[in-house]
């Protein structure tokens, strides 16, 4: 028997966990989120929470469908080619093995004839047509 690739499409948040509140920190008390039902903690800066960069929430909503979903432009498959743009192997070719719900991507990359699984970010490899 001959084990045929499962293919499916799934719907999870982008930024899994995480809540964007809009607040101005010098005129707004923001303690008491974390003590909210639901909420862990601020992601913080030293002792204040840390902004998100300007204009990248709007993106973010700019670039939604009518039901409020992202799509991204290039779909993951495991199998796909790749090659790393970024860190200690910069322009290594890989094979992607796995992409995780939380983003995680792991890859193959061949040392010494053993393909090795390497965790990268998204943003260090290219997929390779």
């Amino acid at each position: 028997h001959s084990a045929r690739a499962q293919h499916r499409t799934v719907c999870s948040a982008y930024f899994d966990c995480y809540l964007f509140v809009s607040l101005d920190i010098r005129q707004q008390r923001w303690p008491p989120i974390n003590s909210t039902v639901g909420v862990r903690r601020l992601v913080m800066s030293e002792h204040a929470p840390l902004p998100v960069p300007h204009g990248v929430v709007e993106s973010l909503l700019a670039a939604t469908d009518d039901e409020g979903f992202l799509h991204p432009k290039e779909l993951l498959e495991p199998g796909q080619k790749i090659r790393v743009t970024n860190g200690p192997f910069t322009d290594q070719l890989g094979t992607l093995d796995y992409v995780g719900r939380s983003g995680a991507v792991r890859i193959l990359i061949d040392i010494m004839n053993r393909a090795v699984p390497i965790y990268i970010d998204r943003d260090k490899f290219l997929i390779v047509t």
